[in-house]
């Protein structure tokens, strides 16, 4: 399954879900087309599968990063580090997430839009504890959710492993940036200099 459901990623996200066919699916692993059906119902299933599973991957990382962490500067910075790792490392899947949401029933719609909730429902969380600790500093925390999440799944459209900054100074640079819009003075909020790498 592993196999055919990354071929499946590599072909919907260079073609889009409505060009991508199973059969399309099922040359590039080398299968009979119809063998796929031991796996999934139809086309929509498919696609339903690969953006749910990518939901649950990413909640069960964060959850594993949060437990039993209250103070909300540490919480803040696994958080970004965790959104980062992801939207890098599985950066297709999380595009075809977003772009493909049309291809879905109704029901699978609803489905994948309340693990969408649900993670972002984690970030608030976080900015509002740390509002009241007096840690942030935040006018609107729904405002001030969509626009650092938007902020930091822009960075999938760009990075490069090859470019000019690693993962690691890419996370701390952005982690300085959202602390500063937090206007957070915390010593150790940052862990280190917010200066760039050339």
């Amino acid at each position: 399954m592993a196999a055919i459901s990354e071929a499946g990623i590599d072909l919907i996200f260079q073609y889009g879900f409505p060009s991508t066919t199973l059969r399309m699916v099922a040359k590039k692993v080398g299968m009979q087309a119809g063998s796929l059906y031991n796996y999934f119902e139809d086309k929509q299933s498919f696609l339903y599968q690969i953006m749910k599973r990518s939901r649950q991957d990413l909640l069960e990382e964060l959850d594993r990063k949060l437990t039993g962490n209250s103070d909300p500067v540490r919480a803040l910075k696994a958080f970004i580090e965790v959104h980062i790792e992801f939207y890098t490392e599985r950066s297709k899947e999380m595009f075809i997430g977003r772009m493909e949401l049309r291809g879905l029933t109704d029901e699978q719609f609803r489905d994948i839009n309340a693990l969408r909730d649900r993670y972002e429902w984690q970030f608030t969380s976080i900015l509002e504890n740390g509002r009241r600790t007096g840690d942030f500093i935040v006018d609107d925390i729904r405002l001030t959710t969509y626009a650092i999440l938007a902020m930091l799944t822009d960075i999938s459209t760009w990075y490069r492993p090859r470019g000019r900054m690693t993962k690691g100074q890419l996370i701390e640079y952005y982690t300085n940036l959202v602390f500063r819009i937090l206007r957070c003075e915390r010593p150790d909020a940052t862990g280190g200099s917010d200066k760039p790498a050339d």
